[in-house]
């Protein structure tokens, strides 16, 4: 049931086989220094200007990843027997340099000139290394008369750039051609475009609060498509670029979904589709050429270029080439956990991504998605401008062109076949995102499909204008309106695609609440949210245990799980990772019995391979019409 192992060149991982670590769960601390701008005062120069928490008694240390969170947090707690927040001071003022690793990290390898620009999962950042603000201390605990616990909680440095910034800018940029909307430049501007420039301008050049330090961290973009043109309305730099998040398509047409996200991890900032985690994340894509670049990224050279960017000592923001590189034999996920007791004798190497303990936390609730609209859903468009009103309905799987019922206060008696009526083909969309396996997360025999009446949407849109009001208004004779100097009216307007997200994201936002694990492994320091794993979840046939001492691939809970929410814990004793992780395919078709049916896609997705000729014949097999 589960997939096979991963080879040495497609793992993610820190541990080192040349360096195993003495025991699972060793960590290695470079730095845990607390600094604070109100030490040292007089300028003596005899006094410490940092608080070496390494040396001190310090119990636990937790870090917080989340794929919905713009921002990585974290907390730790010392024992305090000298009066810290009094002689330090602590008053949310101090800074956090932490660099820790596990145990025996493996050193990356060196980059080979010409090579590709993107590095294999082994090849990864391995080390954590990170500077953090201390924004809130818990009241202390006494322990004894002369000790007490403090608990600091601290937040990537980034979001007090972020809170102290306010965007106020219409994109891609104010200066327009003057009597038109079109702007004086060539500049792209897609959602993507959009996003890097936020960021380039609030956490790197100009618009940085000057007492603010220059972000460091890289800024991962995946490629979007259609133009766009945005207006921000004095929101924060992170709210902005989640809002446009919230907007983007991919322009990877392998990637059918609209579900975009914008988060932090330990090792750096990512605004990617849910899609292309799903298919390995970033390292398919390769960067564009420098001379490219250069010419049409002129304003992010210094950050686009990653030894500009490292000399300088600013974020690399690469600007990637909207199609990626094909898959190849390498497979999307780059680990690979299963549960093993303590008593089972695995070697080292498996131990490595042995689960300690696990639990289902969500799996199904058909009542919540119907009416929120994961299986069918309308979106309704009304256009203000060209006065009119358009639908665009969404479904889950491909609906059903006829249905038999039967009469339940005569069970016994004749069955009726009913047409179900459709909407054209141009109002209609059929889910082909990428998930994390193929098997859908209903059966064909669901009676509550093929009703996207069961949840509505009314939005505007201006889809359409963009061709037919490209040179203004027109007259009733057919002629154009100028303005009074004579000058024709130019418009550029930007359709906000509304048609194209709004209806696939509302359903895949729920599917990815729809089969949620967390579990316990070994501190990696090479984990990060957004990887995608594949994760052996015990079996619940009887006989299996009964024969093995423990139970094989579950049917359905077995597969590839992407990693939506990641808790580093470092004790004194040990280091540990606590995963959330969604699913939203079955490994395996709905069927009856422990058997394993092939999933089967139930329309035309070249991701997969199934050819439109072949999805129509399976269609017609199950019986799911023409």
């Amino acid at each position: 049931m589960a997939d096979p192992l991963l080879n040495a060149t497609e793992k993610k991982s820190a541990f080192n086989p040349l360096k195993q670590p003495k025991r699972i769960g060793n960590f290695k601390i470079d730095k845990m220094r607390l600094t604070s701008s109100n030490i040292n005062i007089g300028g003596d120069g005899t006094t410490p200007t940092f608080l070496d928490l390494t040396t001190s008694i310090w119990h636990e240390l937790n870090l917080y990843e989340d794929i919905y969170s713009p921002v990585v947090s974290g907390d730790i707690t010392i024992t305090d027997t000298v009066g810290l927040i009094e002689s330090f001071p602590i008053i949310g003022e101090e800074i956090l340099d932490l660099s820790f690793s596990t145990e025996g990290v493996a050193p990356p390898s060196i980059p080979v000139s010409g090579g590709p620009t993107n590095p294999t999962p082994s090849e990864a950042p391995k080390n954590i290394i990170n500077r953090f603000r201390v924004y809130k201390l818990d009241p202390p605990i006494q322990v004894t008369d002369t000790s007490r616990t403090i608990k600091l909680y601290f937040v990537t440095d980034s979001q007090f750039t972020n809170l102290l910034s306010k965007v106020r800018k219409t994109y891609p940029t104010s200066e327009n051609i003057k009597f038109t909307r079109t702007v004086s430049n060539d500049k792209t501007y897609t959602l993507a475009d959009i996003a890097r420039d936020i960021f380039y301008d609030f956490f790197i050049k100009d618009k940085k609060p000057l007492r603010q330090p220059t972000t460091r961290k890289p800024f991962l973009v995946e490629p979007t498509r259609y133009k766009a043109e945005i207006v921000i309305p004095n929101w924060n730099p992170f709210k902005a670029i989640s809002f446009l998040a919230s907007k983007a398509v991919s322009a990877n047409h392998d990637a059918k979904g609209a579900n975009f996200v914008f988060y932090q991890t330990l090792q750096g900032f990512r605004f990617v589709s849910i899609e292309t985690l799903m298919m390995g994340g970033f390292r398919r894509f390769t960067e564009k050429d420098e001379n490219v670049v250069e010419k049409e990224y002129p304003h992010l050279l210094g950050s686009a270029i990653l030894a500009s960017a490292t000399a300088r000592k600013i974020s690399h923001i690469p600007i990637y080439k909207d199609d990626p590189e094909p898959e190849g034999d390498i497979k999307p996920y780059v680990a690979f956990y299963k549960y093993m007791p303590a008593n089972m004798g695995e070697n080292r190497q498996s131990s490595y991504e042995s689960v300690t303990s696990f639990r289902l936390v969500d799996s199904f609730d058909t009542m919540k998605n119907v009416a929120l609209g994961m299986y069918a859903n309308r979106v309704i468009t009304h256009d203000l401008i060209r006065m009119k009103v358009a639908r665009k309905e969404f479904h889950y799987v491909t609906p059903p062109s006829t249905i038999t019922v039967r009469d339940v206060h005569a069970p016994e008696g004749p069955e009726a076949t009913m047409d179900i009526p459709s909407a054209n083909d141009e109002e209609t969309q059929i889910d082909e995102s990428v998930s994390t396996d193929i098997g859908r997360l209903c059966s064909d025999n669901a009676d509550f499909l093929g009703r996207p009446e069961a949840h509505i949407s009314l939005v505007p849109t201006n889809f359409g204008q963009g061709a037919i009001l490209q040179n203004g208004p027109v007259k009733s004779d057919g002629g154009t309106i100028k303005f009074t100097n004579g000058r024709t009216i130019k418009l550029d307007i930007k359709e906000n695609h509304v048609e194209d997200v709004l209806a696939r994201r509302i359903s895949q936002r729920l599917q990815l609440d729809s089969v949620k694990i967390t579990f316990t492994s070994p501190g990696d320091s090479a984990r990060e949210v957004g990887d995608l794993i594949s994760f052996d979840f015990p079996s619940e046939n009887p006989k299996l245990a009964e024969r093995t001492g423990r139970g094989a691939g579950h049917k359905y809970y077995s597969g590839k799980y992407l990693i939506t929410a990641l808790r580093h814990k470092v004790t004194q004793d040990e280091y540990t990772i606590h995963v959330e992780a969604i699913k939203d395919g079955y490994a395996s078709a709905i069927s009856s019995g422990f058997g394993v049916t092939d999933a089967i896609i139930q329309v035309a997705n070249t991701t997969t391979g199934l050819t439109e000729g072949e999805a129509t014949e399976t269609a017609k097999s199950l019986g799911l019409g023409t």
